[in-house]
């Protein structure tokens, strides 16, 4: 949307093409003044998909590892575990 109405497009030709009402585009364009947001990107400290991955996979099995050595060390749990 914000393409179009850069490069000049009517808001009519711009819901048009993006098969909405003119009037929630004229709203939208109105709400922003015209002036398309701004690009979001990550903060410097922001961990990558792939990182965030690798932590949930640690932490994962971080927690079988200790409830296995939970359910080892206490008998009850073991039991529990065995017959349930």
């Amino acid at each position: 949307m914000w393409c179009r109405w850069k490069a000049g497009y009517h808001v009519r030709e711009i819901a048009r093409a993006l098969v909405r009402d003119h009037g929630s585009m004229r709203g939208l364009l109105a709400r922003r003044g015209g002036i398309a947001p701004s690009v979001r990107t990550l903060g410097g400290l922001a961990l990558t998909l792939v990182a965030r991955e690798d932590e949930h996979h640690v932490k994962q099995n971080l927690a079988l590892v200790y409830a296995d050595r939970d359910i080892a060390e206490n008998p009850v749990s073991l039991e529990l575990h065995v017959v349930g």
